[in-house]
């Protein structure tokens, strides 16, 4: 006799184990039910100055400097959090290492709040945003723990 089970109902069961094992807590106060409780969220900072990507002088929505552009193809490079800060190396290890998707929309909207708060999109199109690759090891690893990473 087979028992079959709705998929939603096993995702419930397994989504229970993994909080019994690995509880979602805040990685700045070890508050319980999220990674980044409204407090450690407000206490990140975020980047409100930019500079050229080659010679680290202020730049315009970092853009390159004028004196820079024939050294690179890079029109400019931004950046919304300073890896610097404790709690946004640890979300940033949490999602690359640890592969913790649920605080990569957190993440996501602190990057937008940098563009818009630039203006960024206004001055220049971006032609990609890219997120700091994986080393091609953890990637396969990331890949036979969720296949759909």
């Amino acid at each position: 006799m087979c028992i079959t089970m709705p998929l939603e109902k096993l995702n419930k069961i397994k989504n229970y184990l993994l909080d019994l094992v690995f509880p979602v807590q805040c990685l700045g106060c070890d508050r319980p039910d999220s990674y980044l409780c409204p407090n450690c969220l407000e206490s990140i900072s975020l980047i409100d100055y930019f500079v050229c990507p080659v010679c680290r002088h202020p730049s315009t929505n970092g853009q390159t400097c004028p004196n820079c552009r024939s050294k690179t193809n890079l029109d400019g490079l931004i950046y919304a959090l300073n890896y610097d800060q404790p709690l946004v190396r640890q979300a940033i290890h949490a999602i690359k290492y640890s592969f913790v998707q649920d605080l990569m929309p957190t993440v996501a909207e602190l990057l937008i709040q940098v563009l818009d708060q630039s203006h960024f999109a206004q001055d220049f199109s971006p032609d990609f945003v890219v997120p700091i690759p994986l080393h091609r090891q953890k990637l396969a690893l990331a890949v036979l723990i969720k296949p759909n990473y």
